[in-house]
């Protein structure tokens, strides 16, 4: 028989397999646990500025109200220029002469003395496209050195 120390104890190849196995594992599972953590907290981030984002979209509901009611607004002063246009070009083919409903304005402080039909309001708007005058071309107009000389 082969004495065996008590200082030095001899391992089986197996069981010494195992142990480097066993560490391994715990290693692995250890960086896991690590990206497990990282995951929740970037979840946790990604949760609350959903919350932020539904809290605002929730804020933002009351608006189309008023969105709304500004498009039917423009939807019936269309609707009356359209009526204008139409009793214009009736009243350029022959059509009889009625009085047009004047149109009102978005809000008071842009309000101007209304006109009694579209007619007179173009009239008294100033011409948007004032005629300039002539101007001479380049080729027309001395050189600085001709000047002088």
């Amino acid at each position: 028989m082969t004495p065996v120390s008590p200082s030095s104890p001899v391992v089986p190849p197996w069981a010494q397999r195992l142990v480097e196995q066993l560490q391994q594992i715990s290693e692995v599972s250890e960086t896991l646990t690590y990206r497990l953590l990282e995951l929740e907290e970037r979840l946790a981030e990604g949760e609350r500025e959903l919350a932020e984002l539904r809290e605002r979209a929730q804020g933002a509901v009351e608006m189309p109200e008023a969105v709304e009611s500004r498009l039917e607004q423009t939807d019936e002063r269309l609707a009356r220029v359209e009526e204008l246009l139409r009793r214009g070009d009736a009243r350029n083919s022959g059509g009889g002469a009625s009085a047009a409903r004047p149109l009102k304005a978005v809000s008071p402080a842009l309000s101007r003395p209304a006109a009694a039909s579209l007619d007179d309001a173009v009239e008294s708007d100033p011409d948007p496209f004032p005629e300039e005058g002539e101007q001479a071309f380049l080729d027309d107009q001395p050189f600085l050195d001709e000047q002088i000389a």
